[in-house]
This record gives structure tokens, C-alpha cells and sequence, in this order.
């Protein structure tokens, strides 16, 4: 097992058979996951922020923004047969905050 796919397990065993047990709330799970992952990429491009370089955030937010595209509209798809709204969801947990992150921090 590669190491993304041991990452993308994480969620299922902290709550095993959760997807099982009710789906909406594996959903909500999955995507807190997404949420808190996301913010901690936030928090790690502010250090980056602070002692390295000012643009690092939104280089951090655009190496993001090609990843997530790719892994939720063509990876996923083929791999688990995600369909398009599970890929939409992903992607806005995802990319949502770190643009209202990006707008505040610039202060656009």
C-alpha cells in the first residue's frame, strides 16, 4: 500500500465501519477530515508566511488547488469511482477556506 492510499485510510480507522453504520454521517466525518487537514496547511503556510517568503501561501494554496483538481475530478473517479458531486464536496472542503484564508491574509 502506498503511502496516500495509507493517508486516505486514516479517517475509516479511527471510526471503523462507520460508511456501514450510516452513510451521511461518514460523509460529514470524512469531510471534517478534509476541514482539518486543510487548516493545518494554512497554519503551516503562515510559518512559511512569517519566515520564509510572503507569497508562500498562495503557492501553497496553488500547489493545492492542481493537486485537489487532479486527485478529485480525475484520480478518484478512476480509483474508487467517485462520482462528480463527491468530487465537488471534497474540492470545496478543500479549497473554500484557503481562499477566504488567502483573501484575509492579503486582504483582498
Amino acid at each position: 500500500m502506498s503511502l496516500l492510499d495509507s493517508l486516505d485510510r486514516i479517517p475509516d480507522r479511527i471510526f471503523p465501519r462507520l460508511e456501514a453504520r450510516s452513510y451521511p454521517l461518514y460523509i460529514f466525518w470524512r469531510e471534517v477530515c478534509h476541514f482539518v487537514i486543510s487548516c493545518a496547511l494554512m497554519a503551516v503556510s503562515y510559518v512559511l508566511f512569517l519566515y520564509i517568503s510572503v507569497y508562500a501561501p498562495i503557492i501553497v494554496f496553488a500547489l493545492l488547488g492542481v493537486w485537489m483538481t487532479y486527485q478529485e475530478f480525475y484520480l478518484h473517479p478512476k480509483k474508487y469511482d467517485q462520482k462528480l458531486q463527491g468530487g465537488l464536496l471534497d474540492w470545496s472542503v478543500w479549497m473554500i477556506p484557503f481562499i477566504i484564508y488567502i483573501l484575509i491574509l492579503y486582504k483582498f
